[in-house]
């Protein structure tokens, strides 16, 4: 009842001023102590940033895509890789940037937007400040984040657009990602090449369990069915133009150099191992802000901290040929393997990764960020 609420939240106050106790974090929250003694505060079991609080309702999931949220409250996490044949995304719109635009056999990214409904207003603190209260885990099957909606973008956008922001130019991280990203290209098949007993192969990202990808051997032109005969790798064919970090990448010593080198080369081989290891952590929840924004390795402004320098990563994912992602068109992408659990209006598709019932990655810990921004 009200009393009792109103009873424990003046019992919580009188113990814990600040509320900095973690077992009073559901009142400091929900702001309830305004909420109570306002005379014409919005019933308790009413609405609140397009969340439902009726006791009663049988939950779905799914956040009011009609309501203004804080930017924020906002997370994103990949869900995982898909191939779509069907035409499914294209109606004239987007860049078309993965290859030459042939709508055929696409790539394609599959990625969900959350919000936290019991985002405080702490912006950055509420999530990276020491002893947050804020949780960023959306990808937990049990978490309380809101779906607001689900995604398609083009592959090689997704993973470009990631790069761009969010490191500097010399982290390994950066190395990596556009490493892979050379080693990969933007085509969604390429070929024909021809093994040592003369098969015809071509090769393009596979989509495998748990979110990653590979660079895949297939028999047939579109990339569309594995290559159950030929022994050989786009290794065997892959031929690289070398290092390559941008316009910037000029001026480091020579021990530096020999190090992005070998972080380059390392990172170009078929499994993609390394860096499948650098984007597993936007399996995770993550902040749709980037904090520090990076462009193409470098700081925004001074630092990339500054409000007005602070990209929001899903305006930029959904800027960049992201469509709509329909249930059909999940339930499709989850049949084929590549997609991790995603609970959408009460159904689950796809299967659970390793550390889904975790907290999240190394972005989202405050620590790990902290230090990193340091």
């Amino acid at each position: 009842t009200e009393e009792q609420l109103t009873t424990l939240v003046d019992k919580a106050y009188s113990e814990d001023p600040e509320l900095e106790k973690k077992e009073n974090q559901w009142v400091r929250r929900g702001n309830l102590k305004g909420a109570l003694n306002d005379p014409k505060r919005r019933d308790l079991w009413g609405s609140s940033w397009g969340v439902s609080r009726d006791p009663y309702e049988v939950p779905n999931g799914r956040a009011d895509t009609s309501a203004d949220w804080e930017k924020w409250a906002q997370g994103y996490r990949h869900v995982g890789d898909f191939v779509d044949c069907s035409d499914m995304f294209y109606n004239g719109d987007g860049s078309h940037d993965d290859g030459d635009g042939d709508a055929n056999c696409e790539r394609w990214a599959a990625w969900c937007a959350y919000v936290d409904p019991y985002y405080a207003g702490g912006e950055y603190d509420e999530y990276f400040g020491d002893n947050a209260a804020g949780k960023l885990d959306c990808h937990k099957p049990d978490s309380d984040w809101l779906l607001l909606g689900c995604y398609a973008q083009e592959h090689y956008q997704w993973y470009e657009q990631i790069s761009k922001h969010l490191w500097a130019i010399d982290d390994y991280e950066y190395v990596v990602a556009l490493a892979g990203l050379a080693y990969m290209t933007d085509e969604n098949c390429q070929g024909p090449y021809y093994d040592s007993s003369n098969y015809e192969v071509y090769f393009g990202p596979m989509p495998v369990e748990g979110g990653m990808i590979m660079m895949g051997a297939y028999s047939d032109g579109a990339c569309i069915y594995p290559h159950e005969q030929t022994t050989s790798t786009y290794d065997d064919f892959f031929q690289g133009d070398g290092v390559d970090l941008g316009s910037k990448d000029q001026g480091q010593d020579d021990a530096t150099t020999e190090q992005l080198s070998e972080w380059w080369y390392d990172a170009q081989e078929y499994t993609m191992e390394l860096f499948n290891e650098v984007y597993s952590d936007y399996l995770y929840c993550t902040s749709c802000m980037d904090y520090p924004t990076y462009q193409d390795g470098y700081f925004i402004g001074d630092d990339g901290t500054d409000d007005d320098d602070l990209i929001n990563q899903c305006w930029k994912f959904y800027s960049h040929d992201s469509f709509n992602l329909p249930v059909d068109g999940l339930a499709q992408a989850a049949m084929q393997g590549g997609v991790t659990s995603v609970t959408y209006g009460g159904v689950s598709f796809g299967k659970t990764f390793d550390g889904q019932y975790s907290d999240g990655g190394s972005r989202q810990s405050s620590g790990a960020k902290a230090a990193s921004y340091q």
